[in-house]
């Protein structure tokens, strides 16, 4: 699982892969979370570090332009609930359907913040997210037309390992991570909930986070819990936590819990 980071992360991923695969760690599937989509389509072959690193500057530059319009909520919501929450509200959208209990949503800062009151009043787990972009939300629309410029000359190729799009909610079939693809994905929900059941469909029982901090953890096992499947989650890195032991660490749990 390549995890979202809502600041620049693609360089992080990139190196954290790079140096599972010198410690031995092959990734048998992958499946990326947002902007985390990237990393996995790099180390899925379907794009050249090259291309990736074009598309993670002009997606960054061009979200960057409506910087301090919005921002994001994590919540303790299903998504039916999100939605009755949200009718009427069309400066809030639904940016993360993340699990069964989890559903990250963004907009106008006033609108997240009375929603935020509510929730607590309600007795509801929610958290405001320490950003100043409304990222997959409606904020996103101005943006279509200078994606579609930017990102046209894109020439992905189809993976070369198992791959699960959160964009599409699936597994990929195909060269897809086209223009049209990051555009989807940086305007539409992220389907993690949908990518992980398919993942777990195809026997994938085994979640290592690569990112700088285990976010998604508390997702996935609600997930695995949720479609009845024994599973573990692991991290590279943790918060405050030294960062070679770390990563050595959770490559030896990984051994001896049978990960080949």
């Amino acid at each position: 699982i390549l995890s979202p980071n809502w600041r620049p992360s693609s360089r992080l991923q990139v190196g954290l892969v790079s140096m599972l695969r010198a410690l031995g760690v092959p990734a048998h599937g992958l499946l990326g979370h947002s902007v985390g989509e990237l990393g996995a389509a790099w180390a899925a072959g379907c794009l050249s570090l090259e291309q990736a690193a074009y598309v993670a500057y002009h997606r960054s530059r061009l979200q960057q332009t409506v910087a301090g319009q919005g921002t994001m909520l994590a919540t303790a919501l299903s998504p039916s609930e999100a939605r009755r929450l949200l009718a009427g509200r069309p400066e809030v959208s639904i940016a993360a359907l993340n699990a069964p209990k989890s559903v990250t949503l963004a907009g106008t800062h006033e609108a997240l913040a009375s929603l935020a009151t509510e929730l607590t009043r309600q007795g509801v787990f929610n958290k405001l997210m320490p950003v100043e972009v409304a990222y997959h939300s409606a904020q996103m629309a101005p943006l279509e037309a200078d994606f579609a410029s930017a990102l046209g000359e894109l020439a992905p190729r189809e993976p070369e390992l198992p791959l699960y799009s959160t964009a599409h909610g699936t597994r990929v079939d195909g060269a897809v991570h086209d223009g049209a693809y990051w555009w989807h994905n940086a305007r539409q929900p992220v389907l993690l909930q949908s990518a992980l059941e398919a993942a777990c469909a195809d026997g994938y029982s085994a979640f290592l986070e690569i990112g700088p901090h285990p976010v998604l953890s508390p997702a996935i096992r609600e997930v695995l819990a949720h479609v009845g499947r024994d599973g573990r989650t692991f991290y590279c890195l943790r918060r405050h936590q030294p960062e070679q032991l770390t990563l050595l660490r959770t490559t030896a749990e990984l051994y001896v819990s049978g990960v080949e």
